[in-house]
């Protein structure tokens, strides 16, 4: 039997008794050195070179080993301490599912050229099944290690953070139009004021805070320059179209804006 046709004989008793994995990994070890002996019947091969390759334990060697033995896919002589090495023997078999015999070919039957009905020979009686107290005990297959800890495999996800919205400042244009809008006297000439002198502090506050509210914060600008207005001329007569009615109107109007721009965009 040829080498590829050992390893194809090995997987198909692999797949009516499974093997273990150090079953397999020490047949496959074995039937390499068969194939480096160039495949004699018999030859030898150390335990403790043999340990050390495969990694193994003295007691799990000696188990598999003898379970090779008993599946029939080995056979092999002890060796004498310190004198000479075991020696092994890789078998074939026939069929699957029946006795395993060694590599040597038997010898051709003759067949009598003429045979008489009663000289037939009977057929070969099929094999009796395995006692279950005699098959091979199969261990469960071990359980994967779990590569994560289980605080990080159950974690919640973590919520997306809310973007914050860039502020844009005002363009001059966009001043001129408010002030204009909002019909008080000298609306150009006070929007340009507004605006060049938040546009040198970078529209941010003298405290460094970002203008967010331009338009509230123009507001606030001409109530407190109508303010000034007004206790500057307190003393005097009340021009017609000002005063403390026009004060009033510009409370209005910047209240209504108030609650235009929280209806609009919320809060931000």
């Amino acid at each position: 039997m040829s080498y590829i046709d050992l390893i194809n004989q090995f997987w198909r008793m692999n797949r009516i008794d499974p093997f273990t994995p150090t079953e397999v990994c020490l047949y496959f070890y074995l039937l390499s050195q068969w194939n480096n002996y160039n495949r004699e019947e018999k030859f030898e091969i150390g335990t403790r070179s043999l340990l050390n390759e495969l990694r193994m334990t003295d007691r799990t060697f000696f188990s598999v080993r003898d379970s090779l033995r008993d599946k029939g896919l080995i056979n092999f002589t002890k060796g004498e301490r310190r004198s000479s090495s075991p020696v092994y023997q890789i078998l074939e078999n026939v069929d699957i599912g029946r006795p395993m015999r060694t590599a040597e070919p038997e010898a051709e039957t003759e067949m009598p050229e003429e045979i008489e009905v009663d000289e037939i020979p009977s057929p070969t009686p099929t094999p009796s099944p395995v006692p279950e107290d005699q098959k091979p005990v199969q261990r469960p297959p071990k359980r994967k290690k779990i590569e994560k800890p289980l605080d990080e495999l159950f974690k919640a996800p973590e919520p997306e953070k809310r973007k914050k919205k860039e502020f844009v400042p005002p363009t001059l244009q966009e001043v001129e139009d408010f002030f204009s809008g909002l019909g008080v006297v000298d609306a150009l000439d006070k929007a340009q004021q507004f605006y060049f002198h938040y546009d040198s502090l970078g529209w941010h506050t003298s405290s460094g805070a970002a203008i967010w509210r331009w338009d509230s914060l123009a507001n606030k600008w001409l109530l407190n320059d109508k303010q000034k207005e007004y206790e500057n001329n307190r003393s005097s007569s009340k021009k017609s179209g000002e005063g403390d009615g026009y004060k009033e109107s510009l409370y209005e109007r910047f209240a209504e804006s108030e609650r235009k721009f929280w209806e609009k965009n919320g809060d931000h």
